[in-house]
């Protein structure tokens, strides 16, 4: 491995202990390692070694992790409560990460999630409405919301420039909405058709707003497959994290932030061992944005500022800020 030569002093400087020998290692060298290893394994034509090297990064990456990368503030001082919210299993009994799901309507005016699963949800409870024999909202519902919710700019016109029939499947944004409020257990299938729910119904109380965002929230980060968002791989150890990344956003300076710069910040030590490259591209700051703060747009917790390229820009060109609702609506009180 083409390494500097500090990393080359500090890898062969091991201690024997026993059968095994220990190293000390600086995150420098961790990272340089790791980088090292990724690279001689992308452009390996050995298939054995390129498998080798894939089981040391993810060995070297759990290491890491456990060692040091829970414990590390973004300003490099020791913080214990990281390995709690590391490890949050979203209870309300626990130290970690509670969800506030008594906030008033109005402050949940930038919630684009609020209103597409209020407009959803009151459509549907009139009668419900067909499913298709694949199991989708059928194309006059899909036309009549595709009128009723609110989409990211250009949306609409792009969906009708390509698609002279519109089904649920082409509606990306309809179609996540759909399964999550079904998830939620807000809309069934009843007799061919979906329906509301009783507890759909309670929800959509405008007084009921609050636990309707929250009960989205837990059911999009803890239920959903967030890998159906792109074309990369399920990575689950970055979902089953996904709290220490809230965490880590908050924790950032308030303010426009560069994606690009904080993207080593946001992603969860250990939780995605191997990210593909291509040209040595790379599909971290993608997979930042698809899974956590793309999303977290639709709730309205971040604001994302895309640069005016066309056809679309690249997603590390991005820079992104907390909103009020952020801080309103995830409480780490209990993790300080």
């Amino acid at each position: 491995l083409d390494l500097p030569e500090t990393a080359r002093h500090q890898i062969t400087a091991g201690v024997l202990e026993g059968n095994q020998r220990r190293f000390d290692l600086s995150l420098d060298v961790v990272d340089a390692l790791l980088e090292t290893i990724e690279d001689t394994a992308a452009v390996t034509r050995r298939y054995k070694l390129q498998r080798s090297l894939a089981r040391l990064h993810e060995k070297l990456m759990r290491q890491a992790s456990r060692a040091v990368g829970l414990e590390i503030n973004l300003d490099g001082s020791i913080e214990p409560a990281a390995n709690e919210l590391y490890n949050d299993d979203w209870s309300a009994d626990t130290p970690g990460l509670q969800l506030r799901n008594d906030l008033p309507l109005q402050q949940l005016a930038d919630a684009t999630v609020i209103h597409n699963a209020r407009a959803l949800l009151t459509a549907l409870g009139h009668d419900g409405t067909r499913a298709t024999a694949k199991g989708n909202l059928n194309r006059a519902f899909v036309r009549e919301m595709v009128d009723t919710l609110r989409w990211p700019d250009g949306f609409v016109d792009d969906l009708f420039r390509y698609n002279k029939v519109i089904n649920e499947g082409d509606v990306w944004p309809l179609e996540a909405l759909r399964i999550n409020l079904e998830l939620s257990g807000l809309v069934r299938k009843y007799k061919g058709c979906f329906v509301i729910t009783r507890r759909g119904n309670d929800l959509l109380k405008d007084d009921r707003a609050g636990a309707l965002l929250a009960l989205l929230f837990r059911t999009w980060f803890q239920k959903f497959n967030l890998a159906y968002t792109d074309r990369l791989p399920d990575y689950p150890d970055f979902q089953s994290r996904v709290v220490f990344s809230f965490w880590q956003l908050s924790r950032l300076e308030s303010g426009w932030q560069r994606l690009v710069d904080a993207v080593p910040k946001l992603l969860p030590p250990g939780a995605v061992p191997s990210i593909p490259r291509l040209d040595h591209y790379d599909f971290r700051p993608w997979l930042a944005h698809a899974r956590l703060l793309e999303p977290l747009e639709n709730f309205g917790l971040v604001e994302l500022e895309r640069e005016a390229t066309i056809p679309r820009p690249p997603v590390e060109a991005e820079r992104f800020r907390r909103t009020p609702l952020f801080a309103a609506f995830l409480d780490f009180s209990r993790s300080d």
